[in-house]
C-alpha cells in the first residue's frame, strides 16, 4: 500500500506540479500586511511584460483558464523595493514554486526602477534558474 501511494505521488509531480512550455498563467497580486504595497497594476504590468518576452508561457485575462497563477508581492523598503513571486497549481492552489524575497534597487542608468528590477531579478534568476525549459529561446 505505500509503495502505491508513493507511486502516486511521484506521478502526480512529474505530470502536472511543475511549468511547461505554453502552460496558461494567471497573475494575482497579494498585499503584504504592514507594508506600503506597490501600485498592483504597474506590478501585475512588469510581470506580464517578463512573462511574455522571456518566456514561452502564455498569460490569459481569466483565472479559470489558468493551470497555474503567479501570486506577486511587491512593497516599498525605504529606497528599496521587496519582492516576492509564487506560482499555484490552478484548482489545487498548492505552491509549486516560492521566491525568496528580493531586493530591487532603482538603477537609473539601466532605466529600472526598484520594482522592476526586483520582479526581472526573481524571474530571471529564480523562476527560469529552476524551469529553463520555458525560456522564450527554447519555444517549442
Amino acid at each position: 500500500m505505500k509503495l502505491l501511494i508513493l507511486i502516486s505521488l511521484a506521478f502526480m509531480t512529474l505530470t502536472g506540479d511543475k511549468l511547461d512550455p505554453k502552460d496558461k498563467v494567471f497573475i494575482t497580486f497579494k498585499e503584504t500586511p504592514g507594508q506600503p504595497n506597490t501600485e498592483e497594476g504597474y506590478a501585475k504590468g512588469i510581470l506580464a511584460e517578463y512573462i511574455k518576452n522571456k518566456s514561452s508561457l502564455i498569460l490569459v485575462e481569466k483565472a479559470e483558464e489558468a493551470d497555474f497563477t503567479f501570486v506577486l508581492s511587491v512593497y516599498a523598503k525605504g529606497n528599496t523595493n521587496m519582492g516576492k513571486i509564487d506560482i499555484v497549481k490552478a484548482g489545487t492552489g498548492s505552491a509549486i514554486f516560492e521566491s525568496s524575497w528580493t531586493v530591487g534597487k532603482a538603477k537609473m542608468y539601466y532605466g529600472y526602477s526598484g520594482v522592476k528590477h526586483s520582479i526581472g531579478t526573481i524571474f530571471n534568476q529564480q523562476i527560469l534558474g529552476k524551469y529553463p525549459h520555458i525560456e522564450a529561446d527554447n519555444k517549442p
